[in-house]
């Protein structure tokens, strides 16, 4: 994506941060419950070239009008209020389309470059679209089925926006199942440094029956989020690992006889359903697995679900809310 940041960078005069790419399959349904959630500018790219066909890119409506008023040179204080206000419209729209038209460039150059099927991009149509109104089993925006979703953060020198999302139909790539990479190759990549399979994918191989000895696993994106849990878990006799989300996890799964699954986040966010979805892949059976964070939404509640949650828990804990929650969950090797 450094093409894309760079030509739109120099479009709107600032340095742009590409961050935590992610790579799944999803459907249409899954899109509008647990990635795309927020009322959102959705822009048709119609394909043209080896493959026929239309996909979306969806930016959130206080993202577009910065990116929009950026370009047009609006004082800070006026794109904070229309940010505020959700005002996409007018020279604020017409400049975030100029945005959209570098990025289906940008994105004609990357697959012409390094995809073996010639695919061309151009932008054509945008739409406001609120997902919780958006009926599943109808045909708008767009069909049911199975999508191709790119995903990334972009950060400006003046704001810090939410996730860019590219969306393709899966024939697109000819796709049928998650396992495809950046553009077509095997493998789904999720963030920088992580690879997984969609969370949906069974076991194919036969386990192997760890030999270690019985441990907690808590997994956590900051080493004082995890020391609480410690603590409270030492005290009651359970011995306990503690690794980061990109350590090897599957390894230790195989290592040792783990009894339950802390996920603890200190900020809920990509990087932690990340890591569950890294589990997922282990090819294994798990045991149970509690979510772990602060300011816990909706939205969030149905993705940790999603991703294998058997409980939630909001921090910070008290030491009998997570001696109630091993309790119902862990069972103790005698």
């Amino acid at each position: 994506m450094h093409t894309l940041t760079g030509e739109i960078g120099a479009l709107l005069g600032q340095t742009l941060r590409c961050s935590d790419t992610q790579l799944v399959m999803t459907t249409k349904e899954e899109l509008f419950s647990s990635h795309c959630v927020n009322k959102a500018i959705l822009t048709q790219m119609k394909v043209s070239g080896d493959k026929k066909g239309v996909g979306y890119l969806l930016t959130q409506v206080p993202d577009a009008i910065a990116m929009g008023g950026t370009l047009i040179m609006l004082p800070d204080d006026q794109i904070a209020v229309k940010m505020q206000k959700g005002e996409f419209d007018g020279e604020v729209s017409a400049a975030y389309g100029e945005i959209a038209n570098i990025l289906a460039g940008s994105l004609t150059r990357v697959f012409l470059d390094g995809y073996p099927q010639q695919l061309r991009f151009v932008r054509t149509e945008s739409q406001t679209i609120v997902p919780t109104q958006i009926d599943s089993s109808s045909n708008q925006p767009f069909a049911a089925g199975s999508y191709y979703l790119a995903s990334f953060t972009i950060g400006m020198d003046s704001y810090e926006l939410h996730r860019l999302l590219l969306v393709f139909p899966a024939e697109l790539f000819d796709l049928d199942a998650p396992a495809a990479d950046a553009w077509g190759n095997p493998t789904v990549a999720t963030g920088t440094d992580q690879t997984a399979p969609a969370a949906s994918a069974t076991t194919t191989t036969a386990e192997t029956a760890p030999t270690g000895p019985p441990i907690v696993l808590i997994l956590s994106d900051q080493q004082g989020a995890a020391e609480t849990f410690v603590e409270i878990l030492a005290s009651a006799s359970y011995d306990c690992r503690v690794a980061s989300f990109q350590d090897d996890i599957k390894g230790l799964l195989q290592q040792y006889q783990v009894l339950g699954i802390f996920l603890v986040m200190a900020q809920i966010g990509e990087k932690g359903f990340a890591a569950a979805i890294k589990l997922q892949s282990a090819n294994r059976t798990l045991p149970p697995l509690i979510f772990a964070g602060k300011e816990w939404t909706r939205s969030a509640v149905l993705r940790a679900i999603k991703y294998g949650a058997r409980d939630i828990l909001v921090i910070p804990a008290t030491t009998n809310e997570i001696q109630n929650t091993v309790s119902r969950h862990f069972q103790k090797v005698s």
